[in-house]
């Protein structure tokens, strides 16, 4: 998956501004994310992660598809811990 020091170092090199806006946008995504099924949240989750190794040397693409990543990986974790909530 992600290496999460890679991911680090390259977030921490931004302007605050650019922080600020990935940060937000994770938030909302993950909002939009929660009536998403487990499944669909997987599939998505594979495929930003893997984009965004795959495109490793593009940072804005890298930083695209690491933050769908996060904001995905959130939603699934949400998803879950209602389920064993409710269970």
């Amino acid at each position: 998956m992600i290496k999460q020091e890679r991911f680090y170092q390259l977030f921490n090199s931004l302007p605050q501004t650019e922080k600020d806006n990935i940060v937000r946008t994770a938030i909302e995504l993950s909002v939009q994310f929660q009536n998403s099924s487990v499944s669909d949240l997987m599939r998505a989750c594979h495929y930003h992660a893997t984009e965004a190794m795959r495109t490793f040397r593009l940072k804005k693409q890298r930083i695209h598809h690491a933050t769908r990543y996060a904001a995905l990986r959130y939603a699934m974790m949400s998803h879950l811990s209602r389920t064993l909530h409710a269970a």
